[in-house]
């Protein structure tokens, strides 16, 4: 049963959720633009801490068709916290403040179930090999 403690930490691990990085928040700033119905969107590469009504979120700009949209995304909820902006349209910031992504458990669910998943075929195949008759000696 050597094999039980690695899938168990395989599975430990692939349950752990991780917030929002710098990169992720460049690319739900982008895909929300887009979604909202802007064309040309282009997200700058820094980006800065932010927090609104004390959830922590991560600052990015972009240049768009309307001016410079400045985001603060959530690290761990899924959707743009505050919006700078200089000329989105009423359906436009509507489309923006409904856009949501993946929160960190949901990023991490298809890894723990596939973690889940190898840990019980560990588990099988160790007592398939432990209840295995012995073989016939002659």
């Amino acid at each position: 049963m050597r094999v039980l403690p690695v899938l168990a930490l395989v599975l430990v691990l692939g349950g752990c959720a991780r917030d929002l990085d710098a990169a992720g928040a460049r690319t739900f700033t982008d895909a929300a633009l887009r979604d909202a119905g802007l064309t040309q969107v282009s997200v700058a590469e820094p980006t800065e801490p932010c927090e609104v009504d004390g959830a922590d979120g991560i600052r990015t700009t972009a240049a768009t068709e309307v001016g410079e949209v400045s985001l603060c995304v959530s690290e761990n909820l899924g959707r743009a916290l505050s919006v700078r902006d200089p000329g989105l349209s009423d359906a436009q910031f509507a489309r923006l403040d409904a856009y949501r992504d993946g929160t960190p458990e949901d990023r991490a669910r298809p890894l723990a179930i596939g973690s889940a998943v190898l840990l019980l075929a560990g588990v099988v195949i160790q007592l398939a090999l432990h209840l295995r008759p012995a073989p016939a000696r002659a």
